[in-house]
C-alpha cells in the first residue's frame, strides 16, 4: 500500500514567527502657543507620539500564547516551531492566543481584548453533549427527514424512559431474525467510560441502574444518559469493526464558516466482529472502538512508523482511501456524504453560537473570528458505505502515542493556527490602531487624522448600514486569507456546489425559527446577563490583584477580598478606574478586624472616617471624659490627707484606662484632627494628605505639652 505523500502539507503556509515591520515615523512638528517655561501639546501630536510608539513595539511583536489550561504537549512543540512565547494567567493582556481542553464559559469570552483569540465558542455543547446532539437533530429531522437521517435514533433518559423500554416490547418486522441492541452512554462520557449493550428491558434497567439514569422507579438517580441504536452491520476491514475520527474547524458562526481537514484517524476494534448477542455484549473490545479501550488490549498493534498510513491498530483515513479505492469502493462519495453530514450537524448550532458570540462581543467593536473550535466527529460506516454519526467532541485528543498520530494532529494544529489567521504583523498594526483609537477617544474626536468627530454620521448611513459595510469588506479579507492558507482543510461551508448551498441556507433558516420558538432567546439573554456581570467581577479581579502585586502588597483574602472587589467595582462605575490601592488595602485591613498601619487607613474618597468620628462626636466624648480625669487630677493636688491620695489615684486610673482603651498616641492624633476641622478645609484633600496634617497638628500639640512640662 503506497504510504501518504510526505509533501501532501508541506506546501501549507505557516504563520511568521516575527515580523519587523516598521513605518516612517512622520517627524514634522507644528509650532503651538506655550506658557513660559511650560511646553504644550496638540492633540495631534499626542496622536502622532502615540503612534510612533505603538509602531516601534510592533517592529519586534512575538505572538503570545497562553496554554495554562492545555495539557497536552504537542501545543507546546507546535508554539516553539513558530518562535512564539508561552505567557500564563497573570496578565490578561499578555497574550493573543489562550488555548484551553475545556469549554468556556460567557464570561471569560466576554473578557476577550481586541486581536485576543481563543480556541472554543459558548454554546458548541449544543451539539458537543449527546443528549443536546440528538435532540438538536431529532428536531430538524422532523421537518427534513431525508436531510438528518445520518444519526442513529437516540433516547434521552431518564426524559425518554418509557419510549426507550417500549423498543424492546414490540417486534421490528424488517429485522425478525435479529434482536434490537442499544448502546448506553453517560452524556458527558468520553473514552468508552461507562458504555453498556443491552438487547432487553431486563438489561436495561440493570445497566441504567448503575449508570443512575433510570429515573426513579430504575436508576438511584437521575444523571443524563443517552440510549442509541447500535450499528449492527458495520463496515469491516479484515473482520475487524472501526470508526473514523473525522476533523472539521468552525472558523466563524456568523458568517458561518466550517473547514473540513483532509485526513485524520481510522480507529479499529482489537477482536474481530461478531454481530451482538447475550455471550459478547460485555466484550468491549468487539463492539467499542475507542482508542482508550483497546490500547489496553495485548492485540493492539502499534503504528511505529509515521508514514506508513495503513498499519497495526490505527489508520489515517488516507490510508482507508487507499485500501478503498484498492478494494473498488467509492471513498469521494462517502467522504462528500461524511462533509454534509457535518455542516448539518453545525447548523443545528449555529442559532445558539451566532447569539452567544454577539452577546458578548458586540459587532461594532468586533470582526466575528475571535473565536474558533476544532470538532473531532466520530463517524461509523455501514455496509452500505452510508456514514453514521456517531457524536462529537469540542476537545478531541491531541496525544501522540505514536508516530501517525504526530504526523496527523501536528499538521492539524499548524494547518488551524495558519488559516485562523494568528499573525504577528498584523497584531503589531491591531496594536497600533487601538492606541490610537484610544487617543482619539480621550481628546474627544479633537484630532486631524481622517476620521471624522462623529462616526455616525459617517457618510449618513445609519448603524445597520455601517455594520454591514463593516462585514462585507471583513468577508472579503477573510475570503482573501483563506485562500491563501486553508493549507489541508477544504472549505465546507459555505458549499462551493450552488444547489448544495441553497439547501443549507434553507436548512439554516428552518434551524433559527426552531430556535427562536423554543425560548432560548429569553433564557439566554439572563444567562448573558449574569455572565456579564461575572466577567466585569472577574476582570476587576484580575485588574486588582495585578495592582497589588506591582506595588509589593501582599494579597487580600477572603472577607477582605470581597470587599475590596466590591469597592473597587463601585469606583469603576464612578470613574472608570479601580481605585487607589492604598485605599483598597486598607479596606480589606479593616474588614479583617483593624488596622495596623494607623488612625488614617479607614480613610475613603467620599466621606473619611475622621469626618464619621468627628460628626459622631466620638472624639469630644473621650477627650472630654480624660480631660475630666486629669482636671480631678489636678485639683487633687490642692486637697490633703487621704482623700487627696484617694483623688490622685482614681483619677490617675481613668486616664490610663482611657488611654489604654482608645490608645494615647491615637487620642492625641484624633484631637489634633480635631483641632484641623475647625480650620478652612482644602478643596480636595487625599487621605494621605488628610493623614500627614493630622500627624504634624500631633507633634505640634506634644511639643507644647513637653515645653509644658519643662516649665
Amino acid at each position: 500500500m503506497a504510504p501518504r505523500s510526505a509533501s501532501s502539507r508541506s506546501s501549507s503556509g505557516r504563520p511568521s514567527t516575527s515580523s519587523s515591520e516598521t513605518s516612517n515615523s512622520d517627524n514634522e512638528r507644528h509650532n503651538h502657543q506655550h506658557s513660559p517655561g511650560h511646553p504644550s501639546y496638540s492633540p495631534s501630536d499626542m496622536l502622532r507620539a502615540a503612534s510612533k510608539k505603538a509602531r516601534k513595539r510592533g517592529g519586534t511583536s512575538t505572538v503570545a500564547i497562553n496554554l495554562s489550561s492545555c495539557k497536552y504537549p504537542l501545543l507546546r512543540t507546535v508554539k516553539s516551531k513558530l518562535g512564539w512565547k508561552e505567557v500564563y494567567d497573570d496578565d490578561p493582556d499578555a497574550w493573543n492566543l489562550y488555548w484551553t481542553d475545556t469549554s468556556i464559559t460567557a464570561d471569560r469570552l466576554m473578557r476577550l481584548k481586541p486581536g485576543q483569540k481563543i480556541n472554543h465558542f459558548v454554546g458548541m455543547l449544543e451539539i458537543c453533549r449527546k443528549r443536546s446532539l440528538a435532540r438538536n437533530l431529532a428536531r430538524l429531522e422532523v421537518v427534513y427527514p431525508h436531510e438528518f437521517d445520518f444519526s442513529p435514533k437516540t433516547y434521552n433518559l431518564p426524559a425518554q424512559l418509557e419510549e426507550f423500554l417500549e423498543e424492546f416490547r414490540t417486534v421490528d418486522d424488517a429485522k425478525k431474525s435479529r434482536r434490537k441492541t442499544f448502546i448506553l452512554k453517560p452524556d458527558a462520557g468520553c473514552q468508552g467510560r461507562g458504555i453498556s449493550l443491552v438487547q432487553d428491558e431486563r438489561q436495561a434497567c440493570k445497566a441504567l441502574d448503575s449508570l443512575g439514569g433510570g429515573g426513579e422507579n430504575v436508576g438511584r438517580t437521575k444523571a443524563p444518559v443517552v440510549a442509541q441504536r447500535y450499528l449492527d452491520r458495520p463496515l469491516l476491514i479484515d473482520g475487524y469493526k472501526f470508526d473514523l475520527r473525522v476533523y472539521a474547524l468552525v472558523l466563524c458562526a456568523d458568517p458561518l464558516r466550517i473547514f473540513l481537514f483532509d485526513d485524520g484517524l481510522a480507529r479499529f476494534c482489537t477482536e474481530k466482529y461478531e454481530a451482538p448477542k447475550s455471550s459478547n455484549l460485555k466484550t468491549a473490545y468487539m463492539h467499542l472502538t475507542n482508542y482508550a479501550v483497546n490500547k489496553k488490549n495485548d492485540n493492539f498493534v502499534f503504528n511505529e512508523d509515521g508514514d506508513s498510513d495503513a498499519a497495526g491498530s490505527k489508520w489515517t483515513i488516507h490510508g482507508l482511501r487507499q485500501w478503498m479505492e484498492d478494494s473498488n469502493l467509492d471513498f469521494n462519495k462517502m467522504w462528500a456524504e461524511v462533509k454534509d453530514l457535518i455542516v448539518k450537524t453545525v447548523i443545528s448550532a449555529q442559532p445558539a453560537l451566532a447569539y452567544n458570540y454577539k452577546q458578548a462581543l458586540p459587532p461594532e467593536t468586533n470582526d466575528g473570528y475571535s473565536c474558533f473550535e476544532i470538532l473531532g466527529l466520530d463517524v461509523m460506516m455501514d455496509q452500505d458505505l452510508k456514514p453514521w454519526l456517531i457524536e462529537a467532541n469540542h476537545s478531541p485528543s491531541f496525544t501522540t502515542d505514536t508516530p501517525l498520530d504526530l504526523a496527523v494532529k501536528e499538521d492539524l494544529i499548524s494547518d488551524t493556527i495558519d488559516l485562523v489567521g494568528i499573525d504577528a504583523k498584523a497584531l503589531a498594526k491591531m496594536e497600533e490602531k487601538a492606541k490610537a483609537d484610544a487617543m482619539s477617544r480621550l481628546f474627544a474626536g479633537k484630532w486631524t487624522g481622517s476620521r471624522t468627530s462623529s462616526a455616525s454620521s459617517e457618510d449618513g448611513k445609519t448603524r445597520e448600514e455601517r455594520l454591514q459595510t463593516r462585514r462585507e469588506r471583513l468577508l472579503r479579507e477573510r475570503e482573501k486569507w483563506e485562500e491563501e492558507h486553508s493549507g489541508s482543510y477544504e472549505m465546507a461551508y459555505p458549499s462551493p456546489d450552488p444547489e448544495r448551498q441553497a439547501t443549507y441556507e434553507q436548512l439554516l433558516q428552518t434551524c433559527k425559527e426552531l430556535w427562536e420558538t423554543k425560548g432560548q432567546p429569553h433564557n439566554l439573554n439572563q444567562v448573558m446577563e449574569r455572565a456579564k456581570k461575572q466577567a466585569l467581577r472577574k476582570a476587576t479581579e484580575t485588574e486588582v490583584r495585578l495592582l497589588f502585586k506591582k506595588t509589593g502588597r501582599r494579597q487580600p483574602t477572603g472577607d477582605g477580598w470581597r470587599k475590596v472587589i466590591d469597592m473597587a467595582l463601585e469606583n469603576k462605575h464612578r470613574t472608570g478606574r479601580v481605585g487607589d490601592v492604598a485605599a483598597l488595602a486598607s479596606i480589606a485591613r479593616t474588614a479583617a478586624g483593624g488596622d495596623k498601619g494607623g488612625w488614617w487607613s479607614g480613610f475613603s474618597y467620599d466621606k473619611t472616617l475622621l469626618d464619621r468620628m468627628i460628626d459622631a462626636d466620638l472624639v469630644q466624648n473621650a477627650h472630654g471624659l480624660t480631660a475630666t480625669s486629669r482636671r480631678s487630677s489636678a485639683s487633687s493636688t490642692e486637697g490633703n490627707g487621704e482623700d487627696d491620695r484617694k483623688s490622685k489615684t482614681t483619677s490617675k486610673i481613668q486616664t490610663t484606662t482611657y488611654e489604654r482603651l482608645m490608645g494615647k498616641k491615637t487620642m492625641d492624633a484624633l484631637a489634633a484632627a480635631k483641632e484641623a476641622k475647625t480650620q478652612p478645609a482644602a478643596p480636595s484633600v487625599t487621605p494621605q494628605q488628610a493623614a500627614a496634617a493630622a500627624a504634624a497638628a500631633a507633634a505640634k500639640a506634644a511639643a507644647a505639652k513637653a515645653a509644658k512640662a519643662a516649665a
